[in-house]
C-alpha cells in the first residue's frame, strides 16, 4: 500500500482541517475578550458568522479528504501485489494442503494486509496537528498541558495492551465462526450421510453448540471494542475535569482568562483521540514485510510459471527419473519413474489404490510439480512451458470432476476462448446431456458446483467430458473415466476415446476398466514398476 503521506491533496486537506479547527477556540477567546469588554453586538455577529463559515469549510475539507482516501486506497498497489503473489501459488501442491483452513487463511491475510481502516489513516494524518494543539495548550496553561499529556499517554498504553487482547479475541472469533459455518454446511451438504450413519439429533446439537460459542465470542469481541471506546471517552472527561479543576484556580487568581479555559477544553477534545491512539498510529506506520505468508507459500509451492510456447506439439510425452513424495508419508508415491507416451499412442495405466495414478494425472496436467525428475513435452521440460498453452493441449477428465459455483454455460464458456452456444450444444450432445438441458427449466443456465447431492457422479463425469471436448488438444488424459458410471455413461466415454484414437491423439487413461485396457497399445502396471524398482 502506498504511503498516505505521499498524497499532497491529503496533506493539504489535513492542514486546512486542523487550521480551521482552531476557529472555535479563537471564537471563544475573541467573544469573551472583545464582546464582553466592548459590548458591541456587531462584533459578536461578525465573530459568529466567521466561525460558522470556518466550520462549513472544515466539513467540506473533511469530506474531500474522505473521498480522496477512498480513491487512494482503491489505487494502492497492495491489491495488485496480493493477486500477483496468489497467482504464483499452486494450491494443489501437497506442501500447502496441510495449512489449516487454507481458504480462511487467505481471507485473514487479505483483511490484515489490504483492508485499510480509514479511521486509522485519518488518525495518522491528524496526529502531527494534535501535537501542535498540545503546544498551544501549553502556551495557554502549562498545568493543563501536563494533565492532558499524562492522561493521553496513559490512554495510549491502555490502547496498546487492549489491542493485543483484541487481536486474540478476533482470532478466536474467526475460529468459532468457521466451526459454526462448517457445522451448518455439513448438515446441508451431507444430510444423507448424517441421516443414515450419524446421530441426527447430535449433529444439530453440535451445530447449535457451535452457534452459541460463536455468539459468545462475537459478543466478547464487540464488548471489547465498546469498552475501549468507553475507556477513551472516560479518560477524555477525566482530562477535562482535571483541567477545569486546575484552570479554575488559575482563573480565580488572575493567571488565566475564562475564555482561555474554555478554549483549552475545546483543544483537548480535538487533540485527545489521535494521541490516545498512538499505538494504532505507530502500528500503521511501522515498516513491515507485507504479505510474508504469501511469499512463503509461493516459494514453498510455486505454480507453473513457464513462458515457452512451442510452435507445434506432436503429442509425445516422456517421464524421466520422475519421483513424487508427500509430506507425512514414509515412502515416496513413486521414484525414478521412466515412461514414454509416443505421439498417437494409446496407453492405459493401472495399479492398486495408492499406487500413484491420480498423482500421475496431476503431474501430467501441471496441477503439481514433480519432487524430482522431469516431464518432457516433445523434448521440452513442462516447467518451461507457458501454462495456458499446455492447458489448451489437454483433453483432461479427473476422477472426481469439479466445477465452479456457476451455470453450466459459464463452466463451459470459460474452458477456451470464443466458445459459442453451438459449441456447447455439440459438446453436451457428445456427452449425452442434451436431453437434460432441453428438459431443464434453466437449460444452460442451470447452476452446478461442488455439491454432490444435486448431481451424481455420472452426470458430473459426463459434464466434465463435455467441457474437455471443447479443447482442440492433442493429449488426452483421463483418470478412471468410467468408474461409477452405468452402461450408457461408460459407452459415451468409450466412443469418445475411440474417436480420439482414430484422430491419432496421444491417449493416456488411468483405469481398471477391462474394455479400456483391451483397446490400449500398451498397458502399464504401476505396482509392478514400483516392485521392480525396489528390487533394483
Amino acid at each position: 500500500m502506498t504511503n498516505i503521506f505521499t498524497r499532497l491533496d491529503l496533506i493539504v486537506a489535513s492542514i486546512f482541517i486542523n487550521i480551521l479547527g482552531l476557529a472555535v477556540p479563537l471564537y471563544v477567546i475573541q467573544a469573551f475578550s472583545r464582546y464582553l469588554t466592548n459590548g458591541f453586538d456587531e462584533t459578536l455577529y461578525a465573530l459568529t458568522f466567521g466561525v460558522l463559515v470556518a466550520l462549513g469549510f472544515e466539513y467540506l475539507f473533511k469530506r474531500h479528504r474522505l473521498r480522496s482516501l477512498v480513491i487512494h486506497n482503491q489505487k494502492a498497489d497492495g491489491s495488485e501485489r496480493f493477486f500477483n503473489l496468489s497467482k504464483r501459488i499452486n494450491f494443489s501442491n501437497p506442501l500447502i494442503l496441510d495449512v489449516k483452513n487454507l481458504a480462511s487463511k487467505f481471507s485473514e491475510i487479505r483483511e490484515r494486509e489490504l483492508i485499510t481502516s480509514m479511521k486509522t489513516q485519518i488518525l495518522c494524518l491528524d496526529f502531527p496537528f494534535s501535537v501542535f494543539y498540545l503546544v498551544l495548550i501549553y502556551v495557554l496553561s502549562p498545568i493543563a498541558a501536563f494533565i492532558f499529556f499524562v492522561v493521553a499517554i496513559f490512554a495510549a498504553f491502555l490502547g496498546a495492551f487492549g489491542s493485543i487482547r483484541q487481536s486474540r479475541l478476533a482470532a478466536d472469533l474467526k475460529v468459532k465462526r468457521d466451526i459454526f459455518t462448517s457445522s451448518g454446511l455439513n448438515i446441508v451438504n451431507k444430510h444423507n450421510t448424517i441421516w443414515l450413519y450419524q446421530k441426527y439429533e447430535s449433529a444439530f446439537a453440535k451445530w447449535k453448540s457451535s452457534e452459541r460459542d460463536y455468539r459468545q465470542s462475537h459478543d466478547s469481541h464487540v464488548a471489547r471494542l465498546i469498552s475501549a471506546q468507553n475507556i477513551n471517552a472516560t479518560l477524555l472527561l477525566v482530562t477535562i475535569s482535571l483541567t477545569v479543576f486546575t484552570s479554575a484556580i488559575e482563573v480565580f487568581h488572575g493567571n488565566l482568562d475564562l475564555s482561555a479555559l474554555i478554549a483549552i477544553n475545546i483543544l483537548i477534545g480535538r487533540a485527545f483521540n489521535p494521541i490516545a491512539s498512538l499505538s494504532e498510529v505507530i502500528s500503521h506506520l511501522r515498516p513491515r514485510r507485507r504479505m510474508s505468508e504469501l511469499l512463503e507459500m509461493s516459494e514453498k509451492a510455486p505454480a507453473m510459471s513457464g513462458n515457452r510456447v512451442p510452435e507445434k506439439f506432436n503429442g509425445q510425452v516422456l517421464l524421466k527419473g520422475l519421483g513424487q513424495f508427500y509430506p507425512g508419508l514414509r515412502a515416496p508415491i513413486f521414484e525414478s519413474l521412466d515412461l514414454d507416451f509416443h505421439a498417437g499412442s494409446t496407453t492405459v495405466i493401472t495399479g492398486s489404490n495408492g499406487s500413484g495414478k491420480t498423482t500421475l494425472f496431476n503431474l501430467l496436467t501441471g496441477l503439481i510439480k514433480p519432487s524430482y525428475g522431469s516431464i518432457l513435452v516433445d523434448d521440452l521440460n513442462l516447467e518451461q512451458i507457458e501454462p495456458d498453452w499446455w492447458r489448451n493441449q489437454l483433453l483432461a477428465v479427473g476422477q472426481e470432476p469439479e466445477f465452479l459455483e456457476d451455470t453450466i454455460r459459464m463452466n463451459l464458456a470459460n474452458t477456451v476462448e470464443q466458445v459459442t452456444e453451438e459449441d456447447m450444444t455439440n459438446a453436451l450432445s457428445l456427452a449425452g446431456l442434451i436431453s437434460f438441458i432441453d428438459q431443464s427449466k434453466d437449460g444452460l443456465d442451470t447452476i452446478v458446483g461442488s455439491s454432490r447431492t444435486k448431481f451424481n457422479l455420472g452426470f458430473r463425469k459426463r459434464l466434465a467430458l463435455a467441457r474437455a471436448s471443447l479443447v482442440d488438444g492433442t493429449f488426452v488424459v483421463m483418470d478412471e473415466p468410467t468408474e461409477g458410471l452405468d452402461g450408457v455413461g461408460a459407452r459415451i466415454f468409450y466412443n469418445f476415446l475411440n474417436d480420439q484414437i482414430k484422430n491419432k491423439k496421444t491417449v493416456l487413461v488411468l483405469s481398471h476398466d477391462p474394455a479400456i485396457i483391451k483397446g490400449a497399445d500398451k498397458v502399464i502396471d504401476l505396482d509392478k514398476i514400483q516392485s521392480s524398482l525396489k528390487r533394483a
